[in-house]
């Protein structure tokens, strides 16, 4: 087996970055670090990371995609593994926009979660902001 370490930063500020990674090792074995944050649901698996991740991967094609709400864009590199050793990868996703400084905000209402889900507000803190819709501004503050 061998070690794959990643790191996800913000390519303009060099800052580590919260994102959603998706590691397939080859045979299509779907990888995460023990007690990683899963998604759950419909879907391809993926874990979330707090800017660094750690799994152990097979011999042969692997791929890794990481992504971040959507000013980010996604970020997909496709790497053959060693039979042993260790693998490093940084990550650096390109930010093509900041919405946040042009006035939008996040204002997703549709929320997926399981029922029996024990740690959500980590899975919200870990999961990038979604920026509303076209047309909808954030709303001045008002003095109490």
């Amino acid at each position: 087996m061998t070690t794959l370490r990643g790191r996800i930063r913000d390519g303009m500020t060099g800052r580590p970055l919260e994102a959603r990674v998706r590691v397939v090792a080859a045979g299509g074995d779907v990888r995460a670090p023990d007690g990683a944050l899963h998604k759950v649901g419909n879907g391809d698996a993926f874990f979330y990371s707090e800017g660094a991740f750690e799994v152990e991967v097979s011999r042969g094609q692997t791929d890794v995609i990481v992504e971040r709400g959507t000013e980010y864009l996604p970020r997909q590199v496709q790497l053959d593994a060693p039979a042993a050793g260790a693998v490093e990868l940084d990550l650096e996703l390109e930010r093509w926009t900041n919405l946040a400084d042009t006035g939008w905000y996040a204002g997703n209402t549709h929320v997926h979660y399981d029922e029996h889900e024990t740690r959500a507000e980590e899975r919200l803190r870990l999961d990038p902001p979604r920026r509303g819709p076209p047309g909808v501004r954030r709303q001045p503050s008002v003095a109490a």
